[in-house]
């Protein structure tokens, strides 16, 4: 008896877990900020796409970043971000940190005008 008890409490458990991670209906999604830009930055001192991950998980982890790519072939990195949330200043400054040279290129350019 004791055995189903711990049964149901896992399959209750794990049902639970299943279904709290699905609780959110589309039209609960949250909001695309409106003032999402795309930077591009020249990158100097990336050799191979070990450099590339780097530079994305770094600047990934950054509040107000929605995505980045990077090329070490161009030498360089392209991060779509919110404005009001990180500036390109941070963004250069984080992939520094790295041990990579960063300039922002002038080709932000605001989403909606797309």
């Amino acid at each position: 008896m004791k055995r189903i008890h711990i049964i149901i409490a896992v399959i209750l458990t794990a049902g639970i877990l299943l279904v709290g991670g699905c609780s959110r209906t589309p039209s609960e999604a949250a909001p695309e900020p409106a003032d999402l830009k795309t930077a591009e930055f020249v990158v100097e001192g990336m050799t191979c796409s070990g450099c590339e991950a780097g530079i994305k998980m770094a600047v990934g982890r950054l509040d107000g970043v929605d995505s980045v790519t990077a090329s070490h072939e161009d030498g360089t990195a392209e991060v779509r971000y919110d404005a009001a949330a990180v500036s390109p200043e941070e963004i250069a400054a984080t992939i520094g940190k790295l041990g990579y040279e960063a300039s922002e290129e002038d080709s932000t350019t605001n989403r909606n005008q797309d």
